[in-house]
């Protein structure tokens, strides 16, 4: 079965993250700035930007550099700052990456980027994010965007 390369990354981060114990309370894919009120940790799996190494008239395997970002957001209680609170949760996210197998993608390589973004929400003074952006190397078939077999 041929797996669309850029969802397939998205999707395996988003089972990873999900294992039991899941790293926090949502885990989605593909949607921007997402935590019900009553929510208090939740991680956006979103694919950022991607680019290829070749033209796309050689009919050849593709490889490509995908940026993938991951939006963790932390609730924090009155009683710490929410930049404290999104701690436990970045490392949460970190550890289980760090045995994240993508192998089945044709991916190559996996790097942390040297971008790390934290921001606050403007609407809710408790809710914090922070983005983790990941460049996974992977290759894909010379005619489809699909996992090179």
């Amino acid at each position: 079965m041929s797996v669309f390369a850029f969802t397939g990354l998205s999707k395996a981060m988003e089972t990873a993250l999900l294992q039991a114990p899941a790293v926090a309370d949502v885990v989605m894919r593909g949607r921007y700035r997402a935590l019900a009120q009553a929510e208090s940790t939740g991680v956006v799996i979103r694919w950022d930007r991607s680019t290829a190494d070749q033209p796309l008239m050689a009919q050849a395997p593709m490889s490509w550099a995908t940026q993938m970002a991951l939006d963790l957001y932390v609730r924090a209680d009155a009683s710490q700052a929410p930049e404290d609170a999104l701690e436990p949760l970045l490392q949460a996210v970190w550890n289980r990456l760090q045995v994240l197998d993508l192998s089945s993608l044709a991916v190559t390589n996996l790097n942390a980027s040297s971008e790390l973004a934290m921001a606050l929400v403007d609407h809710d003074p408790n809710l914090a994010c922070v983005t983790l952006f990941l460049t996974v190397e992977h290759d894909t078939q010379a005619t489809t965007l699909n996992v090179r077999s």
